[in-house]
């Protein structure tokens, strides 16, 4: 299951609504992700460790008012 496919399923069992600005958020985070998925296969094993030096993928900062849904994200 992927951040968006999660993200639906807690909305729609929780009862909550969704907005673009969150939609926009799930796509950053599903991208996030995404890198670091990528980043721990190139460095899967002790050898690949000292060897491979990938650039360590960026995070998310999730700002905005009260009760626009980052914590729930």
């Amino acid at each position: 299951m992927n951040v968006t496919e999660y993200y639906e399923k807690e909305l729609k069992e929780r009862g909550y609504q969704s907005d673009e600005a969150q939609l926009r958020a799930v796509a950053r985070l599903q991208q996030c992700y995404d890198e670091w998925v990528a980043y721990k296969s190139r460095r899967n094993n002790a050898l690949k460790k000292l060897l491979v030096r990938p650039d360590v993928p960026k995070g998310v900062y999730l700002w905005g008012g009260v009760g626009r849904g980052k914590s729930f994200l």
